[in-house]
């Protein structure tokens, strides 16, 4: 249970409690975007974050969340400073690739988003043992497909989501998924046959 007395309140319940606040708004934007309550929960989220962000050491999925809830609220200037963060201390972690990407994107340079993608998968790839399963490959290849796919890079995102789907099928519905939100028809069918096909062959 979260606590709700702020002198007792841990990180890990800040937290939660944050994301209580922004589940609660998204749930209200999604029916009505001008209630007046969403500034108050944006507001105690934003406040939570802060303060969970604010130390030398913080996890990474604490500074991924501001920065991706900085991204959403517009303050691209405030979300490159907690992204330069988590390169500071995640360098390798696909959560800072993520938000890197994204920033590299809206700052108009498609191009260093989908070169910072890719290098982070390569990078990644190559730091695999020879005895990592297939499914930690198809993992990476999972994770810069989908960064990719945010980034409007539909086809290059559907060529690793595919070769992720091939080392491990049980990707076949993340394959699937992020596919079907393609612009690209072919694409989308393609993911769709794929996903069909393994099903049926898993069943004999």
């Amino acid at each position: 249970s979260v606590v709700w007395n702020s002198q007792e309140r841990r990180e890990e319940d800040r937290f939660r409690l944050a994301s209580v606040y922004l589940k609660h708004a998204k749930l209200i934007e999604a029916s009505d975007n001008n209630n007046p309550e969403l500034t108050t929960l944006y507001a105690s989220a934003e406040e939570q974050l802060f303060l969970l962000c604010k130390g030398s050491t913080v996890p990474v999925e604490y500074l991924y969340t501001y920065g991706d809830f900085l991204i959403d609220r517009g303050s691209v200037v405030e979300a490159n400073e907690y992204a330069g963060k988590l390169e500071s201390l995640y360098p390798k972690h696909f959560l800072t690739m993520n938000l890197v990407s994204r920033l590299k994107y809206l700052a108009g340079d498609i191009s260093r988003a989908k070169g910072y993608i890719l290098n982070w998968k390569s990078e990644s790839l190559n730091g695999l043992n020879n005895e990592d399963a297939p499914e930690v490959r198809s993992d990476i290849l999972l994770k810069a497909g989908e960064a990719l796919f945010n980034i409007k890079c539909p086809r290059e995102a559907e060529e690793l989501l595919r070769q992720a789907f091939d080392l491990d099928d049980r990707r076949g519905l993340d394959y699937v998924r992020t596919v079907a939100r393609s612009e690209d028809v072919f694409a989308r069918e393609k993911a769709i046959r794929d996903r069909k096909s393994t099903r049926l062959n898993s069943s004999h």
